[in-house]
């Protein structure tokens, strides 16, 4: 066999024939096999989705997405029981077609509403508003306002974390290996919490999108992508232990930046849908949560104030880098909060939570260090537990 040579034509051909033929096979079945005597056979299967419901002054506002295999026709409009008059951009949709739903109405502040929307067929879809409130518009004073959440929640809590730099740099090593265990605690407990919230909010993504396979394509992507860039990094620079515990602190402050990502997304859908005491009780507990992710950035650091101007712009830097995303996710969740989105970046959040683990276990290994000391143990222990504590707040 011959290595190292360039695609020709007759290898392109080889690669192209079995898919050419493949798409004959599939043409085949779909025109002459029994796909259309089974459709004929069984009643459409119909399924509309409702991805985002804007409230206006005497207005509701329905995003809607064809969910199922088949065409759906929007016939009527139910609100409360009631039907109601209404205009669609599409009342015709085909399988993943979206549409616009304008209902006129004279909804009240602060009671429920029930929007459902009946298909030609006699299928009824619904979606429930809790309170009913003024989905948020985007103004300036509104992303200031947001923007002064995302600064109280993130970044103010993280730079306070990282003024305990002073206080451990003066600890020993084992008192090092300490806090990179209660790192790794920290990290386990936040990945734990950001899954089970994607697989809860996955229930909710339409279908088609499919919500759980988000949640995989989210997790393992960014912790393979994650690994290939520390990969790369390795082989390109000449690593030292101080180059590497500060590559180490950058990715817990990534891996802690997506997760706030998606603290931003529940603190601004929360508001969004006038939910003003939980988007409170979130704040609060969400600030007092990531004074703890400030000591999971600042540990791996400690020891690395010789050159002060560069020290204290890897601090700078790397408090943005993880506080600075609740903004951004209160804006999202605040003007257009999505299922899937949230999903994604909650799967996301997980997966560089973890990835980071796995790096702070390599540095062990890399060190030559035990990993089940005493020491070590009760680090992991202790991060859990401050974890379980602060999360008790946010709860």
């Amino acid at each position: 066999m011959t290595e190292g040579k360039g695609m020709d034509a007759k290898m392109l051909a080889l690669g192209i024939i079995p898919l050419l033929l493949f798409s004959g096979l599939l043409a085949l079945f779909f025109t002459y096999g029994p796909v259309g005597v089974i459709k004929t056979t069984f009643p459409p299967v119909e399924h509309v989705a409702f991805e985002r419901v804007e409230l206006k002054e005497k207005l509701i506002i329905a995003h809607v997405i064809n969910d199922g295999p088949d065409p759906v026709t929007i016939a009527q409009v139910i609100i409360n029981d009631a039907y109601w008059p209404f205009e669609t951009t599409k009342s015709e949709l085909g399988p993943r077609d979206q549409a616009t739903v304008t209902i006129p109405y004279d909804w009240t502040d602060a009671e429920p509403l029930n929007v459902a929307l009946l298909t030609a067929s006699g299928i009824r879809f619904e979606h429930e508003i809790a309170v009913a409130t003024t989905s948020p518009q985007p103004s300036t004073d509104l992303f200031t306002a947001f923007a002064i959440i995302g600064i109280y929640v993130g970044v103010m809590p993280v730079f306070l974390g990282l003024l305990w730099i002073p206080f451990l740099r003066r600890l020993g090593k084992n008192a090092l290996h300490f806090l990179l265990s209660l790192t790794i605690g920290l990290l386990l407990f936040l990945g734990v919490d950001a899954l089970s919230e994607a697989m809860e909010t996955s229930a909710r993504v339409p279908q088609i999108y499919q919500g759980p396979a988000i949640v995989l394509i989210g997790f393992t992507s960014i912790i393979l992508i994650l690994l290939a860039i520390q990969h790369h990094s390795r082989r390109k620079h000449k690593t030292t232990e101080e180059s590497r515990l500060l590559g180490l602190a950058y990715l817990v402050a990534i891996g802690i930046g997506l997760h706030n990502f998606g603290e931003g997304l529940a603190i601004g859908s929360a508001y969004a849908i006038g939910e003003i005491s939980l988007g409170t009780a979130l704040v609060l507990g969400f600030m007092i949560h990531n004074i703890t992710e400030g000591i999971a950035i600042a540990a791996p650091i400690s020891k690395e104030a010789h050159n002060i101007p560069r020290f204290v712009r890897h601090v700078v830097q790397l408090g943005l880098i993880a506080g600075a995303p609740v903004i951004a996710g209160t804006w999202v969740g605040g003007f257009s909060y999505s299922a899937t989105l949230s999903t994604l970046f909650l799967a996301v959040g997980a997966g560089a939570a973890f990835q980071v683990v796995i790096s702070i276990v390599d540095h062990f290994l890399y060190q030559k260090q035990e990993l089940f000391t005493p020491t070590n143990v009760a680090g992991v222990l202790v991060g859990m537990g401050i974890m379980f504590a602060t999360g008790m707040l946010v709860a």
